[in-house]
């Protein structure tokens, strides 16, 4: 790469290491998984069907979430709730205050492939895993329905998935125009991104970024309850997940033993390495603003995980947070730069 960045949008990616040899494609393909336009429409179809089919009346959320996930399903006759969960302070066994009935259904999130709440002595509620982060765990959970997004961990340009572990019947949308232009305008930024990155020179960086900005707008419009897009499924069919996911779990376990000395941050909670990415918690938000400027200098581009949130608790947490890709994009050489330069931040502080 000419262009040498980190982080952000996924580019058009033509590496045959991470692409299947043969026919089958991705597991997602198979009759097991219903697929979606994204993650939130997936959500929104299982909802939708539940509350026609078996009465549902209350959905509860997490308090700290992506809460445009919420804002997307304000429209389904439901209830909508938030328990309080926060992945930085809360532990995994936290009880709470929600009532084992069969019209209450629980979103139960995945953090960061880090961290999940146990609900196990529910019997009766209606439990709804949240997989975004952690896709390869999905065939493990014992929840009724599983839910998540693909384009967060895999090269794709939207997507999103629904199984039942319990071998529910799958909600299914039909396909819609809409989508599918959405699609091609998502694909060609991160083809766009791909030719920037090699150095083309009649690509300008702004083209891309408004496209890819343009497209995620789009995210919050209904008529994106669809099947996925054929040119989503396209690139989806090529894919290696298995291939994908360990190349970034090698890439966070040399992340993670380059910054074990380093006090000043905590990384990854509990340090595991089979999780969603590079998980910085900062001392003070304003350490995390001067971090984040200082990576961008450098072409290290985080993301914050997740911007808005509501309580108070949850938004200090906010605060502190920088999430950083380390995924099958980058080879050694990139990762010892990517924690070298977090280092130097904090030695130079």
């Amino acid at each position: 790469m000419i262009n040498k960045e980190y982080g952000s949008d996924f580019h058009y990616s033509l590496d045959t290491s991470i692409m299947t040899d043969g026919e089958q494609g991705s597991y997602f393909l198979s009759n097991h998984f219903s697929l979606h336009f994204s993650g939130r429409s997936a959500l929104y179809a299982i909802i939708e069907k539940g509350i026609k089919s078996e009465g549902w009346q209350k959905l509860y959320l997490p308090s700290f979430y992506c809460h445009e996930v919420k804002h997307f399903l304000e429209n389904l006759p439901i209830t909508i709730c938030y328990y309080e969960f926060n992945p930085f302070i809360d532990k995994e066994n936290k009880d709470l205050e929600i009532a084992d009935i069969n019209t209450i259904v629980i979103v139960n999130v995945d953090f960061f492939g880090l961290i999940k709440l146990s609900l196990v002595n529910y019997k009766n509620a209606i439990i709804l895993d949240d997989q975004t982060h952690n896709l390869l765990e999905v065939k493990k959970s014992t929840a009724a329905y599983c839910f998540g997004s693909l384009r967060k961990e895999l090269p794709m340009p939207l997507g999103g998935f629904v199984f039942s572990p319990k071998n529910y019947p799958l909600p299914k949308y039909k396909h819609q125009t809409v989508s599918e232009e959405i699609a091609l305008k998502k694909l060609t930024a991160m083809y766009l991104k791909k030719e920037y990155l090699e150095g083309n020179p009649e690509v300008d960086k702004n083209t891309f970024r408004n496209l890819f900005q343009s497209a995620e707008c789009a995210f919050e419009i209904e008529t994106t309850n669809s099947t996925l897009p054929e040119l989503a499924k396209a690139v989806l069919k090529q894919l290696d997940v298995d291939k994908i996911i360990s190349i970034k779990e090698s890439n966070l376990q040399l992340a993670l033993l380059s910054l074990k000395d380093v006090s000043d941050i905590r990384v990854n909670l509990d340090k595991k390495n089979n999780a969603f990415g590079l998980i910085l918690e900062c001392e003070s938000k304003e350490t995390r603003d001067n971090l984040k400027n200082y990576l961008v200098e450098k072409k290290i581009f985080p993301a914050i995980l997740w911007p808005n949130q509501l309580s108070p608790k949850d938004i200090e947490t906010e605060g502190k947070i920088l999430f950083i890709h380390v995924d099958y994009r980058y080879n050694t050489k990139d990762i010892l730069f990517i924690t070298k330069t977090i280092k130097d931040f904090f030695d130079n502080e």
